[in-house]
């Protein structure tokens, strides 16, 4: 398979990402790419179709965690990056037991805004309190306590 240059930093992806896309699953659903933005000497596999992401993604010989490589050994693992999206089981299986059944059809469609949906959700005013109260200094807090 050939390995395909791609910059998505460049200006042309940035002002039109999704033909970028288009374009790459309009030739095929998985690419070997090389990107000279990333520090990644060798090419890397990007599949962009939808049933071989899926394969993909619960395959047991791939990895989600890449934390669980030495790709990256000068980012740490933080609150921040330690996430469902980026484990692999069994701490992925754990995590989504914990949020599943907040994502049910019936909890998805209660989230959906009043009318059905199908736009931005109202805007919500923001109303200024009428009294504006200084921050109390120590020395304040003092003589309320007298």
């Amino acid at each position: 398979m050939p390995v395909s240059d791609i910059v998505p930093l460049s200006p042309d992806f940035d002002a039109d990402p999704h033909s970028f896309f288009a374009k790459l699953r309009a030739a095929g659903p998985v690419h070997l790419v090389s990107d000279p933005n990333t520090r990644l000497s060798e090419p890397y596999w990007l599949v962009v179709g939808y049933e071989e992401a899926r394969a993909a993604l619960t395959h047991p010989g791939l990895r989600k965690d890449w934390h669980a490589t030495d790709m990256f050994p000068e980012f740490e693992r933080t609150a921040a990056n330690a996430n469902m999206l980026e484990s692999d089981p069994p701490h992925h299986t754990r995590l989504r037991r914990l949020v599943a059944r907040e994502f049910t059809a019936r909890r998805v469609e209660a989230m959906r805004p009043p009318g059905g949906g199908g736009g931005a959700p109202p805007m919500i005013p923001i109303v200024e309190k009428e009294q504006h109260h200084e921050p109390k200094t120590k020395d304040a807090n003092k003589e309320e306590q007298k």
